[in-house]
């Protein structure tokens, strides 16, 4: 399948694939992707749906989507580094606390068994 910007005669949308062009005024590239066929049935069904209007506005959604998800990925990471350095910072100062392994796995028990119910 090539994923390519639609000419504004290559469907009766052209003056919406022409819109669609200025708002994505960046460069475009011609990419040829191979896809299982369960992945082209959903490009399609996406595209009878009227919501796109070609496969490359499918594909575009698609890789904004994938960008959403990765970005608050790295947030999330960068939280978790956050922590684990107060948490060594803590530890440096002498603010550890004792703990046992039968607590810690009694409280994360009892936090996915509430997790669970929802």
């Amino acid at each position: 399948m090539a994923v390519t910007a639609p000419s504004a005669d290559a469907t009766g949308l052209g003056i919406l694939a022409l819109l669609l062009m200025r708002r994505y005024a960046g460069k475009m590239t011609t990419l040829h992707l191979t896809l299982r066929d369960e992945d082209r049935e959903f490009l399609e069904r996406a595209m009878k749906s009227g919501r796109y209007a070609t496969e490359s506005e499918v594909v575009s959604d698609a890789i904004a989507e994938l960008r959403t998800r990765e970005e608050l990925r790295e947030s999330r990471l960068g939280e978790v580094r956050r922590q684990v350095l107060i948490g060594i910072e803590q530890l440096d100062a002498g603010q550890g606390a004792e703990w046992s392994l039968e607590e810690v796995k009694a409280r994360g028990q009892a936090l996915l068994a509430g997790r669970q119910k929802e």
